[in-house]
């Protein structure tokens, strides 16, 4: 039985601490009222601030997109310019109602409101001037009774916005006083509290209260643990270094396929069930951890299965450290991650078989273009040929210019394909240069104009102003965007125009290229704009199956205009035509002549002259190709040279023509019968520096056009390659570098630079 001191004595403690605790929470209350009440009115003045701020912002604003729309002519402008009109009256009708009790900002805000109408008023009366009568400016008058309306808004909300800082002021002052009241108040009544307490814990706290609570919470604890190892999917273990005990839950033994009772837990047979290849890894890490090594245990290891299976185990666990920092327990747990495991194998398998079939189609590709590019080469050749030369009659023009016009496209087909692998696999490089967009435009038109007088189109290109202009990026890419766009732009189009636009413009603190390429053409559908830029699609089928096309180009296109920083757009109207954009970064370049690439007339005709020095130097060079046809047209390009040449058919006799005789220049085939180009090359390279000969030029010929393939005929000891079909210029350029180099007695630098 109690004392009856005691439950006196615990009654009076009782009765004061509710009371101290009621007084406390009555104030603690009232001043949390108070302090929400002046906060309120706080925030109240914040956002009468904010508005007039955002007031004076819309006004400006306002004012700002009428004037763009004046100057610049755009309706997104006068859209804009209509949503503030609409946001300033919006914002004055806010403030009104924010104000209404405050006399002297409610009078403001009516004078404001007044003069905000007669704002709107004189901005549209503007406006419609300019659209009506098409004038550049508004008259002197509208602009100064706009200027007057603008600068009395904004000194009446300059006035506003000064009294609400002085409220702000006064305000936050009350707020301030009453947070420090509030925390004296609460500072006092916790001491109070804080020593009644105190007092009362004397008298509540009874030592064998204390020791039957704990047990009973020690019992509880150790129920719920049980509990929660029971129904737990891991492994539990606990490792007692001291008395060498260990344990392992149920589950663990599970996992391993043993019951509880059928097997002991000892280290002896964990080392027995731990995989023979994880020996090693897995106590290393063990004693990595607890020698200080690692922070953390955690390591995936395999264990033996009863069945003889391997389980994968991801082992986690904690250790446990006396005062002298010696391990006295290791607690931790282990899951089964065997189906984690078994997804990772099978994902490895899916990006291996992935990988097999991304090098087969490489090798299809590879395999396609050379079988494509080797006979193409002949038949490109013989048509260029045949079409410098006089006709019998129109008939036989026409035959020739068909064969022509139709090796280009499927030459251009060819290309395109390529390109887009290239672009795929990321092999496409930009070869950055300074060059004068004049000279590029000129190229175009002279491409495109004959394919626009096929079709009878009105065929302009107006690009006055940049006639001089230096540009920097890569031309080669730049012409084939260019061509792409303006080809399907004349595919496209049965009558009208085509009209090219190229200008600089300025967007915001850069300067852009701008070429647009207007059609009076079919047009597109709004819900196929952007499927048009899709690898092998067109607007429709029937778009299709009446024009032709890979529907490469465009996409092509786009890919190489993102790599050079910029993009492609598209407007369009079905029966009425479409505009294609092309937006490019623009840097002013400074350079002189020499730096700038030469038209292409003075360019062939510095080639030819230079080619004839040359070959008045009676230099040899060895052809080395099994293709008939291609033998043919190669030989007809030396001839018109004068350039004196021997034949090769294959490596093996390459090889040894070049043993009979070093000449001056080698042009090698890659793929041929007994021999190919690459072995040859190696042979030569090997020859030559065993005997301590010059450097001969090799360059491979190759119907394989991918970067790899490039790769593979300089590491071959190549000096240059060029793919085929192969271009006359192109190899005319080539033959003039290498035999240019050539001194009697030294090597060539390319030479030099492969044996370095």
């Amino acid at each position: 039985m109690k004392n009856p001191t005691t439950v006196r004595n615990f009654i009076i403690f009782s009765f004061i601490l509710a009371c101290c605790l009621l007084g406390l929470g009555y104030h603690i209350f009232k001043s949390s009222a108070d302090i929400k009440t002046t906060d309120r009115i706080v925030s109240h003045t914040q956002m009468v601030i904010m508005h007039t701020q955002k007031l004076i912002n819309l006004t400006i604003g306002t004012i700002g997109l009428q004037r763009n729309f004046l100057n610049f002519r755009d309706d997104d402008y006068l859209k804009k310019f209509e949503d503030s009109k609409i946001r300033l009256s919006k914002q004055v009708t806010t403030l009104r109602e924010l104000t209404r009790d405050n006399p002297s900002q409610a009078s403001r805000i009516m004078e404001i409101e007044h003069l905000s109408l007669r704002l709107k008023d004189a901005l549209d009366s503007s406006t419609k001037q300019f659209r009506e009568q098409s004038a550049s400016i508004p008259s002197l008058k509208d602009r100064e009774e706009i200027a007057g309306i603008m600068d009395n808004i904004l000194r009446l909300a300059n006035d506003m916005l000064s009294e609400e800082y002085d409220l702000l002021l006064r305000r936050e002052a009350m707020v301030t006083k009453s947070i420090d009241r509030y925390q004296i108040s609460l500072l006092i009544g916790g001491i109070v509290a804080s020593i009644i307490i105190l007092i009362f814990n004397w008298y509540l706290l009874e030592a064998q209260s204390k020791i039957s609570m704990a047990e009973a919470n020690l019992k509880e604890s150790e129920e719920r643990l049980r509990l929660a190892i029971r129904g737990s999917n891991d492994g539990i273990f606990d490792w007692n270094f001291k008395n060498h005990q260990l344990y392992w839950s149920p589950q663990y033994k599970a996992m391993l396929g043993y019951e509880d009772n059928e097997i002991d837990s000892t280290e002896e047979i964990f080392r027995t069930l731990l995989h023979p290849e994880d020996q090693e890894y897995f106590w290393e890490n063990f004693n990595n951890y607890i020698n200080g090594s690692l922070s953390e245990f955690s390591c995936i290891f395999r264990m033996v299965h009863k069945g003889g299976r391997t389980v994968w185990i991801h082992g986690r666990g904690k250790a446990i450290f006396d005062e002298e920092g010696q391990p006295v327990r290791f607690i931790g747990a282990h899951t089964d991650v065997s189906y984690i495991k078994e997804h990772e194998r099978q994902l490895q398998e899916e990006k291996d078989r992935a990988e097999r079939a991304s090098a087969a189609k490489g090798e299809f590709l590879a395999h396609m273009s050379h079988e494509i590019r080797t006979p193409l080469t002949a038949v490109s050749g013989i048509a260029e040929i045949f079409s410098q030369g006089d006709f019998q009659n129109d008939m036989h023009r026409k035959l020739v210019m068909t064969l022509k016009t139709s090796t280009e496209s499927l030459k251009e087909l060819i290309t395109d394909i390529l390109d887009f692998s290239r672009i795929e696999s990321g092999e496409v490089e930009l070869h950055n240069q300074s060059f004068l967009l004049g000279e590029l435009f000129d190229q175009v038109i002279n491409i495109m104009t004959v394919k626009a007088n096929e079709k009878h189109l009105e065929f302009s290109f107006h690009y006055d102003e940049l006639k001089e202009t230096a540009f920097f990026g890569d031309k080669q890419r730049l012409r084939q965007i260019l061509i792409n766009l303006v080809g399907n732009a004349i595919k496209f189009t049965e009558k009208g125009h085509v009209t090219v636009r190229a200008r600089i413009e300025p967007v915001a603190d850069l300067h852009i290229l701008r070429i647009d390429v207007e059609d009076s053409g079919i047009g597109i559908p709004e819900h196929a704009i952007e499927l048009i830029f899709d690898k092998f699609r067109q607007a429709d089928s029937s778009v299709s199956r009446r024009y032709g096309g890979s529907g490469l180009g465009l996409s092509i296109s786009r890919n190489l205009a993102t790599m050079m920083g910029g993009t492609i757009k598209v407007t369009s109207e079905q029966e009425k035509g479409s505009t294609f954009s092309l937006i490019l970064p623009f840097t002013s370049v400074l350079m002189d002549d020499s730096s700038i690439d030469m038209s292409e007339v003075v360019r062939v005709q510095k080639l030819n002259d230079r080619l004839k020095a040359l070959i008045g130097e009676k230099k040899r060079i060895l052809l080395v190709e099994d293709y008939e046809g291609n033998i043919v047209v190669l030989s007809y390009i030396l001839n018109s040279l004068n350039c004196a040449f021997d034949v090769a058919k294959t490596g093996l006799e390459a090889v040894q023509k070049w043993k009979e005789r070093h000449y001056d220049l080698v042009l090698m085939d890659v793929q041929m019968p007994e021999m190919d180009g690459l072995t040859a090359t190696r042979i030569i390279r090997n020859v030559e520096d065993e005997q301590g000969l010059v450097k001969t030029p090799i360059i491979g010929l190759t119907a394989h056009a991918l970067m790899v393939d490039k790769q593979k005929c300089i590491d071959a000891g190549m000096d240059d390659y060029l793919s085929k079909p192969i271009v006359e210029d192109e190899l005319k350029s080539a033959i003039l570098r290498f035999l240019d180099k050539k001194q009697p007695g030294g090597e060539t630098r390319a030479a030099r630079k492969i044996r370095a």
